[in-house]
């Protein structure tokens, strides 16, 4: 119930957008509803490289996305968009 104390000993490891305000109804909806919360797990993966960075003029080691990986990541999340259950094999 104290979320204030848990995201201010957190803060230094997590970076957001949400105002406390939206954090606050967010735990109060959870609390209120009891809301049961699936969570599912998928990488997108890749392959290392060297190459140019757009950000750099030499080559530095990236990841090129393995596209397929990438596609099945678009499709969990406009499921979830959906409200669609999500099941990752």
């Amino acid at each position: 119930m104290n979320y204030t104390g848990i995201l201010n000993a957190v803060s230094a490891s997590m970076i957001t957008n949400m105002p406390y305000e939206e954090i606050g109804k967010l735990v109060k909806f959870q609390i209120d509803e009891a809301v049961n919360w699936d969570i599912v797990q998928y990488a997108v993966k890749g392959t290392g490289a060297y190459a140019k960075c757009y950000s750099l003029a030499f080559e530095v080691a990236v990841m090129l996305p393995d596209e397929a990986t990438v596609n099945q990541a678009k499709e969990y999340l406009e499921a979830m968009h959906n409200n669609q259950y999500i099941s990752v094999e």
